[in-house]
C-alpha cells in the first residue's frame, strides 16, 4: 500500500510538472525574442535513437553493449596526463579513461556521447589533441558526440568536424518560465555549427516552442519504467529529437 501511495504521489507530481511546462511553452515569447529563428546544423546524424545514460564504468558498458547503439558518459579533460578521465563531479577520479571502453571488442561500431564537464577556452587546444589521438587509434570521429555548456569552446570542436551538443543547463524548471535573461544568453550562444541543443527531457516541450528549428538531444531518468518508456518513444517520433538517453542501473 505504501508503495502504491508513493507511486501515485510521484505520478501526480510528474503530471503537475508537465502541466506547468505546457503553460511555460510560449511560442509567442520565441517570436518576440526571435528565438524561433535559431537553427542548428542540418548535417546528417547517423544514430538517432535510444542511448544509454551515464555509462561511466567499463563494466556497465559491457553489460549493456548488445542492448544499445550509443552510450553517454561524463568526461573531464586531464591536461597533465593528456586524456579524458571518466567521472561525474562532484565525484572524484577513479582513473577510468575512455580507452577502457574503446579497447573493448564490443565498442566496435558503437556510438559515444562525451559530456565534457570542464571544457574551456584554456584547455581547448589540448582537448582537440586528445580527440585527434583517439580518432587516430579508434577511428571514432564519426561515432562521437561532444557535449558542453561552454559554447565558445564547443564551436571550435564543431569546426574540427565533430558532432556537438550545446548543453542548456537549468537549475530549476521555473527558469524557463521566468528567467528571460538566462534564456536570452543561451539563445545567443546557439550556433548553426552545433548538431543539437541538449537538455533534460522535462523541458523538451518548452524548448520545442522556444527553439522549434533546433535539433535536440535529451534524457529521462525516472525509474517509473513503463510510463517513461512510452514517453521516450514518443519523444523519438519528433523529427527534431535525435537522441533520448535511458537510465539503467
Amino acid at each position: 500500500m505504501n508503495c502504491f501511495i508513493k507511486y501515485c504521489g510521484i505520478t501526480f507530481l510528474l503530471f503537475f510538472a508537465a502541466c506547468k511546462e505546457e503553460r511555460c511553452a510560449s511560442a509567442e515569447t520565441a517570436v518576440q525574442k526571435n528565438w524561433h529563428q535559431k537553427t542548428t546544423s542540418a548535417r546528417f546524424f547517423p544514430a538517432k535513437g535510444l542511448w544509454l545514460h551515464r555509462t561511466n564504468h567499463p563494466a556497465k558498458f559491457s553489460k549493456y553493449a548488445d542492448a544499445y547503439a550509443g552510450f553517454e558518459m561524463d568526461v573531464n579533460i586531464d591536461t597533465m596526463r593528456m586524456l579524458l578521465d571518466v567521472y561525474h563531479p562532484p565525484e572524484t577520479s577513479q582513473n577510468i579513461r575512455v580507452e577502457d571502453f574503446l579497447n573493448q571488442k564490443a565498442a566496435s561500431g558503437k556510438y559515444f556521447w562525451f559530456d565534457c564537464k570542464n571544457l574551456s577556452l584554456s584547455n581547448i587546444a589540448k582537448t582537440l589533441k586528445v580527440l585527434q589521438q583517439l580518432d587516430s587509434a579508434y577511428q571514432i570521429k564519426d561515432r562521437l558526440v561532444f557535449e558542453s555548456t561552454n559554447a565558445a569552446a564547443l564551436k571550435i570542436i564543431a569546426a574540427a568536424g565533430y558532432y556537438t551538443f550545446y548543453y542548456l543547463s537549468f537549475t530549476e524548471e521555473t527558469d524557463l518560465c521566468t528567467d528571460t535573461v538566462l534564456l536570452s544568453k543561451m539563445a545567443a550562444q546557439i550556433d548553426t555549427s552545433f548538431t543539437a541543443i541538449s537538455a533534460d527531457g522535462r523541458y523538451i516541450k518548452t524548448l520545442n516552442a522556444l527553439f522549434p528549428q533546433c535539433r535536440k538531444a535529451t534524457w529521462t531518468l525516472s525509474t517509473l519504467r513503463n510510463w517513461f518508456q512510452n514517453e521516450q518513444h514518443e519523444m523519438l517520433q519528433d523529427s527534431m529529437v535525435l537522441i533520448v538517453l535511458k537510465r539503467e542501473r
